[in-house]
């Protein structure tokens, strides 16, 4: 399995604590979370699953939206998974706001 990063402060704002990999991102002034849970949790079954955050507040659970897809069973696809969803906002967070083009 690739070296992944766990920001634990981004998985415990999640709702998790025991997970793969977790990272946020700053997108056009949301924060987007990002999570590989292990096999074994509620959220994933008998599956790892990437879990997204947008712009959610544990304070406010009528605020932002998230959502779940799972990775399979294979480790390393899962990883794979994982950081091609992080690389993919990460380049998002790049892109100018639709307002400034």
């Amino acid at each position: 399995m690739p070296e992944l990063t766990i920001d634990r402060k981004t998985a415990e704002r999640m709702g998790y604590d025991d997970v793969v990999a977790a990272e946020s991102v700053e997108v056009r002034g949301l924060l987007v979370e990002l999570c590989l849970v292990r096999p074994g949790h509620a959220v994933s079954g008998d599956q790892y699953a990437l879990v997204y955050h947008s712009d959610c507040d544990p304070d406010r659970p009528d605020r932002g939206f998230s959502s779940v897809e799972t990775a399979g069973k294979d480790p390393n696809k899962a990883a794979d998974a994982y950081l091609a969803a992080l690389a993919a906002i990460r380049a998002d967070a790049e892109l100018p706001s639709p307002g400034l083009r």
